[in-house]
């Protein structure tokens, strides 16, 4: 391994490069290689998917809650710090990044009542469609799927994009008469 002798240096004035420093065709390509390997890995604006809860409030639509839930999510906020978390989290996506931020587009999945079983059929609305201690469950496989599927299908991302969707599992048909 070379070493190189400094002793003698001369401090170098703002604007100035080391001789050694100067660009050379193999550390140019080097660099622009590494740029390339970058921008090829990440996409133009990357996604950011936030998976939430449904008792976290959407900002936007000022979801109404019954005063008994208002209270227990209260006591949730102060009580349990992830709940808190969560809740900054979505504030944090609404007020600091917002709509039209042109590095990072984000979506915060709600899911209702989670439970453990196979992948199914499974709803996605704007806010919820039961009381916080009505909910219907929602399997963490329905939840990965629904994420999964956000990165994939642009139609579905422009969909959701900026928002909180509530994901919950499909109710069963009932057969009529």
């Amino acid at each position: 391994m070379a070493t190189t002798d400094v002793s003698h240096a001369q401090p170098l004035g703002r604007g100035e490069v080391r001789p050694e420093a100067r660009r050379s065709p193999t550390t140019s390509r080097a660099r622009f290689d590494g740029i390339r390997r970058k921008c090829f890995i990440l996409p133009m604006v990357p996604k950011f998917i936030l998976m939430n809860t449904v008792g976290v409030p959407n900002l936007e639509l000022h979801e109404k809650r019954r005063w008994f839930e208002r209270g227990v999510l209260t006591l949730l906020r102060w009580l349990i710090p992830p709940h808190n978390d969560n809740e900054t989290a979505a504030q944090h996506l609404h007020e600091t990044v917002g709509k039209q931020s042109e590095y990072l587009e984000w979506c915060s999945v709600r899911p209702d009542s989670l439970i453990n079983a196979e992948v199914s059929p499974y709803d996605v609305t704007e806010s919820p469609v039961t009381g916080l201690f009505s909910g219907r469950p929602t399997t963490r496989s329905n939840v990965a799927r629904f994420m999964t599927q956000l990165i994939e299908d642009e139609a579905l991302w422009d969909t959701w994009k900026f928002k909180m969707p509530v994901i919950m599992n499909a109710q069963p048909r009932s057969s009529g008469s």
